[in-house]
């Protein structure tokens, strides 16, 4: 109660989590039993919470955490903000797939898009605008080598 909404918002989750986690642990030390990799499943899930608040209500993380997931994820803000819009909405912003399509142009050293996404990426904005699609389709190179 003396807390601020979202700090307690913070709160709650991380105690969930305990909560959950301590629970596992007695319930398999006085019950004698063990689930293979019980604590690895257990983090799995408590994994896909963040993720799934990250991506359908990110109103319930702290924005300092918001931000140092997007940040780690090392996904653009406008994939985010488009995995997001498709969650909530159904419906992405056709000039975020542009401003990623630049992104991968101006990092193309770091491999920031491969080739394959791109294509994708490309697909999808002509599906969206109803333009022609004129890209070739992404082969693997293993497939285009001419063995003798």
């Amino acid at each position: 109660m003396f807390e601020k909404r979202s700090r307690r918002i913070a709160i709650a989750q991380q105690l969930f989590v305990r909560g959950l986690q301590g629970s596992y642990n007695a319930f398999t030390s006085k019950n004698g039993f063990h689930i293979p990799h019980g604590e690895a499943l257990l983090f799995c899930i408590c994994c896909t919470q963040i993720v799934h608040a990250l991506f359908c209500r990110p109103d319930t993380l702290a924005r300092s955490y918001e931000i140092w997931l997007s940040n780690a994820s090392g996904a653009s803000r406008q994939a985010i903000k488009m995995v997001r819009d498709m969650n909530l909405n159904s419906t992405f912003d056709v000039q975020d797939i542009d401003k990623i399509l630049q992104r991968s142009v101006a990092y193309s050293k770091l491999l920031d898009l491969i080739p394959a996404n791109r294509t994708a990426l490309l697909a999808a904005r002509a599906l969206a605008t109803g333009e022609p699609l004129q890209i070739l389709a992404y082969i693997p190179r293993a497939t285009l080598s001419i063995h003798g």
